[in-house]
């Protein structure tokens, strides 16, 4: 009989060691949940407006315990492809892909990576400080010189999930009017206005089977199969801030066309509202 309390009572005591191993752990795990992973993708459109530099991968926050530091472990890849529209004739700056962690709006870690077809990375970004969240963009090399808005659109994942991008204002803006119509042509005008910058220089692209464009006005023309191309004329100047430059042009075929593009010092301009 004694030695049966005895085996009890060193069972019982095992028992509650358990449990209180148990309820000491459990709580470190419960705070620090391991998240899925979250996926992102980023690109960057090359000067010849037709070569597109793409990254796409996952990446996750990992639970961590001090005296481990938070974490942000990326895994993907780059691409390099020709995105829709037709090309024209300008060398593309060398690309890569900057990733960036930031505790609050300081950054605290980064790395870069080339923008090359076929590449794969799989790295760590570790903070002291914490990670509030990563920033991941396909950018010209800074190396390069007299290149401005060296970055495209950055990819932002917090550990919580993607917050929505603030808009950013329009750099410029445009519209599109046919101010005549008589069947077998047709008369229109595009009016641009830059409103971030001055506007040293500009583009106004338009594509559709069948357009023709004979005669145009405040541009000068170039014609590459269906794709008609306006840029400035010799004494052309500069386009101050909030000042509205229109472009004419007549022509044949099915109006208004599939695409209308058009780009001041490089950058895409919103359509008027």
């Amino acid at each position: 009989m004694r030695l049966t309390r005895t085996l009890l009572r060193l069972v019982t005591a095992g028992t509650a060691a358990l449990i209180a191993t148990a309820a000491f752990t459990a709580p470190a795990s419960a705070a620090h949940p391991e998240r899925p992973p979250q996926e992102f993708a980023a690109d960057q459109t090359g000067e010849d407006l037709c070569t597109d530099f793409h990254t796409s991968g996952e990446v996750a926050f990992p639970a961590y315990h001090p005296p481990e530091e938070p974490s942000a472990a990326f895994r993907g890849e780059t691409a390099v492809g020709t995105a829709a529209g037709p090309c024209v004739p300008r060398e593309n700056h060398p690309r890569r892909v900057e990733f960036t962690a930031y505790s609050g709006d300081d950054p605290v870690a980064s790395r870069t990576v080339p923008a090359e077809p076929g590449g794969r990375y799989e790295f760590d970004l570790v903070s002291a400080s914490g990670i509030d969240h990563v920033t991941v963009a396909v950018c010209i090399d800074p190396d390069a010189e007299s290149v401005e808005d060296r970055c495209g659109e950055a990819a932002v994942i917090g550990p919580g999930g993607t917050p929505e991008p603030e808009s950013e204002p329009s750099y410029c803006e445009y519209s599109l009017e046919v101010v005549n119509d008589w069947g077998t042509g047709w008369q229109a005008v595009v009016a641009f206005t830059p409103l971030v910058e001055d506007a040293v220089d500009w583009e106004v692209i338009i594509s559709g089977p069948g357009i023709a464009v004979q005669t145009v006005w405040n541009a000068e023309m170039t014609v590459v199969g269906d794709t008609v191309y306006l840029r400035p004329a010799p004494w052309s100047g500069v386009i101050p801030v909030g000042a509205t430059f229109t472009v004419g042009f007549v022509g044949s075929g099915d109006f208004p066309p599939a695409e209308v593009e058009v780009y001041v010092n490089g950058r895409p301009c919103d359509p008027a509202a």
